[in-house]
């Protein structure tokens, strides 16, 4: 039967349209910024700042949690109101079809955009934060020993982290292989074993790239050849990345790609020193939590990198691998509500559509019940990161098979959205306190970025955080925008298509302002407002009133306003 307290004369509710839709056009707002951060990313700008990737962490670390549970809700609504066929109806016209769509449309613009500013944009590490590069960083970047010892002797820091990207001199010499200025800066007290901000090691950067005679020096120096990154990768594990994601990120840093055949011989000579290493080792690693959990991401990590997940098929002129070739770029999550979906139906065929006498939803009220929601979300979170090195927050799946553990985490979300509907109105009381907004920004961010790098620590600050924001922001939406609005109406159904539309521009975008020297807070407002009004004008002439619109939003509705209650 459906919910009396959500009556189907008006079966829009407002506040949560508004909530999705500000969940999507966030999304466009964070991809604009990516260029701005110093996170790898498509283009890199000239110039960046700190606040850009304050942003998109405190974003990224709610979004689509968020969006993933109104969705959730939704699903349930329409569940209740029309059955489990309608509701497979409806989801594969909305959801399926226009991730497909995209597949053949969007995603080929995507690449070919991102080809041509990869392409025309010059190879070269970032501009640091405060415009400029230290003399000793380009000495090493040019292969200059001679300015390099002079630098050093006149003081400089041998254990100085660039501003750009957070990486020790030591291992921009990893990276370049150059074994010269690797062994001016040991000899001029550089530590073997410093930590970039990911906490990767000198080490890590000349398996990376397949410098064996880097590994080999820093091993006679006392380099820690065991040694994992805040993801659980260790040295070996790094010279197993993939071709692509290697090509990437050496692009990223600035760094002139290794001929393959190159890369794969020093990749196989690192793996050989690093493996008689381990064989002489007599200092096993002890089997605490800490260790435990260590060797279980790097376990998983290995199934979802393994060879068992490759197929025939090619893309880019590679095997396509399940879990980590990207294929549905930011339509992701339309593919992930489709698993989602499939499991809902597959969950509500034993119970049928009437509700259950008590709402589990019950079952997370109060301090314990808050409790339960973070130790449920903590457990997927404590394996993000070992795919790829990434910002706060989820990872990202782009596969055709999505990662188990991402797509139990933002199950979690999804159906407790679902149970939230069958709670009526009684089900959204906790979200009414004000305190959910300031314990999020202002606790929950802070010791989510403070603890960035310990996996059990920052996995259950990152929760709180996420829940706190979720609630916070549907309680100031239900207080604000539960009334139907026209504006309100139009911005909601324009914003799945400013979503799906909207990369390619932005990249485009991103890669034609990128030399301007302008301050980046200027850039990212033009190109913000810029792409969004033309998507909008895209949206208003070719897509509201057309079949797009159809099949995005469905027929135009009028708006009903909610009844009265005294």
């Amino acid at each position: 039967m459906s919910n009396p307290e959500f009556p189907q004369t008006d079966p829009r509710r407002h506040d949560l349209d508004a909530l999705r839709a500000f969940a999507m056009l966030m999304g466009i707002a964070l991809h604009a910024s990516l260029s701005f951060t110093g996170f790898p990313w498509i283009v890199q700008d000239s110039h960046s700042s700190f606040a850009f990737a304050l942003m998109v962490a405190a974003v990224h670390g709610f979004r689509m949690q968020l969006f993933m549970l109104v969705s959730g809700f939704f699903t349930m609504m329409l569940y209740r109101k029309r059955g489990l066929r309608s509701l497979l109806n409806q989801r594969t016209r909305r959801v399926l079809l226009p991730c497909l769509l995209g597949l053949v449309t969007i995603v080929p613009a995507l690449d070919f955009v991102s080809y041509k500013a990869m392409q025309n944009s010059p190879s070269r590490a970032r501009i640091p934060l405060d415009g400029s590069r230290p003399a000793i960083l380009e000495a090493i970047r040019r292969g200059d020993a001679e300015t390099l010892k002079k630098e050093l002797e006149a003081g400089a820091d041998p254990n100085q982290l660039d501003s750009a990207f957070g990486i020790p001199l030591l291992s921009w010499a990893a990276l370049k292989g150059d074994i010269e200025s690797a062994r001016i800066l040991l000899d001029a007290g550089a530590n073997a074993n410093l930590r970039s901000i990911n906490g990767s090691r000198p080490v890590h950067h000349a398996a990376f790239l397949g410098h064996a005679g880097i590994v080999d020096l820093l091993a006679a120096r006392g380099a820690d050849l065991a040694a994992r990154s805040d993801k659980g990768d260790s040295a070996a594990d790094v010279a197993r990345a993939d071709d692509r994601a290697t090509s990437y990120y050496a692009r990223v840093l600035g760094l002139k790609p290794r001929e393959q055949a190159a890369l794969e011989q020093g990749r196989a000579e690192c793996l050989s020193i690093l493996e008689k290493h381990f064989e002489t080792s007599a200092n096993p690693v002890p089997l605490e939590l800490p260790g435990i959990l260590t060797r279980a991401r790097s376990a998983y990590s290995g199934w979802l990198d393994s060879d068992r997940f490759l197929t025939s098929w090619t893309r880019f002129g590679k095997a396509v691998q399940l879990f980590k070739t990207d294929i549905f770029h930011h339509l992701w999550f339309l593919w992930y509500l489709c698993w989602l979906v499939a499991a809902f139906a597959i969950t509500a065929i034993p119970f049928g559509r009437s509700s259950v006498a008590t709402p589990p939803w019950k079952t997370f009220e109060g301090p314990i019940g808050f409790a339960g929601l973070i130790v449920l979300t903590t457990i997927p979170s404590l394996f993000m990161g070992v795919s790829a090195a990434g910002a706060l927050g989820p990872d990202t799946s782009t596969g055709l098979l999505p990662m188990p553990h991402l797509l139990v985490y933002y199950g979690l979300f999804f159906f407790y959205g679902a149970i939230l509907y069958d709670g009526g109105e009684a089900a959204f009381a906790r979200c009414d306190r004000f305190m959910w907004l300031r314990v999020g920004l202002f606790l929950a961010l802070p010791a989510s970025l403070a603890t960035y790098g310990n996996t059990v620590a920052s996995a259950v600050a990152q929760s709180i955080y996420a829940w706190c924001m979720i609630f916070g922001l549907m309680g100031l939406f239900r207080r604000r925008l539960s009334a139907g609005n026209g504006t309100i109406r139009y911005i909601s159904d324009s914003s799945y298509w400013l979503y799906l539309a909207h990369l390619p521009l932005v990249v485009a975008g991103q890669a034609w302002i990128a030399p301007w020297n302008l301050p980046s807070g200027i850039k990212f407002t033009m190109l913000t407002a810029c792409s969004t009004a033309l998507l909008l004008l895209s949206y208003q002439a070719f897509v509201r009133n057309t079949w797009v619109g159809r099949l995005l939003n469905g027929p135009k509705k009028a708006i009903v306003a909610p009844p009265e209650t005294s």
